[in-house]
């Protein structure tokens, strides 16, 4: 982003000084043309960050939602786990079944496969789960909770590539932009060589510090060359 956002201010800052040195039937400079093409490049490279920049907010959501069901999922397994260790606390076998004191599971696919092994060897149990706090919602909620993070994951994965997408056509953009910034500096090098207070106006911004945007140098300090 830091990339981006330096490239584009600096093709800003260009194009306005290009425009003023654009040549005319009269007077030699760059060439309308090459304002045209960073016109376009800059218009160009905003519209995509801006797709690109929705689309990590995007995933940034569903990854969230993604968090928070599976956080919900781990919840309710603990709480399945919690009840058959009160329920068989001294029956080890029993224990076992039902995973007591076994790591949580952290994949997607590892919590789905736990919801549905939990479904089935509960499905004659609840009455006695019952006794420990646990409902019929909860143990319906064992399929609707895996069914929500499938989609969930679903919705992520999507996301994740649409962000990838959108990520590589703002990049590919920013290259036609950069492209487009160095004819003209390569051109005004040429249509201006012996004005050398003119080549200044066509030179970088500089770097910023870390944390501040760039600076726009030379503005008012070097007066067009006559």
């Amino acid at each position: 982003m830091e990339e981006f956002n330096y490239t584009y201010q600096d093709g800003t800052k260009l194009l306005s000084t290009s425009e003023k040195r654009e040549a005319t039937d009269t007077t030699p400079g760059i060439k309308p043309e090459a304002n045209e093409e960073l016109r376009a490049g800059l218009a160009d490279a905003a519209d995509k960050n801006t797709v690109q920049q929705v689309a990590i907010k995007f995933e940034q959501t569903c990854t969230a939602n993604q968090d928070e069901i599976a956080a919900k999922c781990a919840s309710l397994i603990g709480n399945f786990r919690n009840a058959a260790g009160s329920e068989y606390e001294g029956d080890r076998a029993m224990k076992n079944k039902f995973h007591v004191g076994s790591l949580m599971p952290k994949s997607v696919s590892s919590i789905m496969a736990e919801l549905k092994y939990l479904a089935n060897v509960s499905a004659d149990k609840m009455d006695v789960f019952k006794k420990h706090g646990l409902t019929d919602a909860d143990f319906a909620n064992l399929t609707a909770f895996s069914g929500e993070l499938e989609k969930a994951d679903t919705d992520q994965e999507g996301a994740k590539s649409a962000q990838k997408i959108a990520t590589k056509a703002r990049d590919l953009a920013l290259k036609r932009l950069a492209k487009a910034m160095r004819r003209i500096r390569r051109d005004a090098k040429i249509v201006f060589k012996n004005q050398p207070l003119t080549l200044i106006e066509f030179e970088k911004i500089p770097l910023p510090p870390p944390g501040r945007k760039p600076s726009q140098p030379g503005d008012g300090k070097n007066p067009p060359a006559k």
